[in-house]
């Protein structure tokens, strides 16, 4: 073997070697970008953010639903069925709806998990009723972070007012402008 084999055959081994570095590199980052803190985590939505028109089906009838109308404040709510927080403020919710009746105020769940699987979550028709299933790519628009139980408070052109976990300061507020409001109503009739 004369010097220019023995370079040629060191050459094309580096590059052997090159290509299958490369390869287990891809492979190792596939399995590695899903890990915490590998992975960019989004920012929540800033108050003043204007949401695009979504809509998704609703969880009883399939039929096609917006997340927000213009013209009317939209409480968005975000349960997940796997979160025990979120299970343990199922009760509180049917209360709220009721107290929302008849004030411009609609209040809407929002999920992108399996139809069966949530709909055995929200023990409560009511609720069912007024949950909509969207796809995931919306989802993660309206709660980036994907944090439950959280709610995104939405007026009337579809700007966003706040956002947070259900029973901050923010929903406390909320909760008790909603019973002064369903007093004041029930005063006057």
């Amino acid at each position: 073997m004369n010097d220019v084999q023995v370079f040629s055959w060191l050459i094309l081994s580096l590059a052997l070697l090159l290509a299958l570095n490369l390869k287990l590199t891809f492979t190792l980052y596939r399995k590695v970008r899903h890990l915490p803190g590998v992975i960019y985590i989004p920012e929540p939505l800033v108050t003043g953010t204007k949401l695009p028109m979504l809509s998704g089906k609703s969880l009883l009838s399939a039929e096609l639903k917006p997340v927000w109308q213009n013209g009317y404040a939209t409480a968005v709510l975000f349960l997940a069925s796997r979160c025990s927080k979120c299970r343990e403020k199922l009760d509180e919710l049917p209360i709220l709806f009721n107290l929302a009746e008849g004030s411009g105020l609609e209040i809407k769940l929002i999920t992108s998990e399996s139809a069966r699987q949530y709909r055995r979550f929200l023990t409560d028709v009511q609720l069912a009723r007024n949950c909509i299933r969207i796809r995931q790519s919306d989802y993660l628009q309206l709660n980036p972070q994907q944090m439950s139980p959280a709610y995104l408070f939405v007026d009337q052109q579809g700007v966003v007012e706040a956002t947070g976990l259900i029973g901050d300061e923010t929903w406390m507020q909320f909760c008790e402008q909603l019973q002064t409001l369903s007093n004041i109503q029930q005063n006057v009739a």
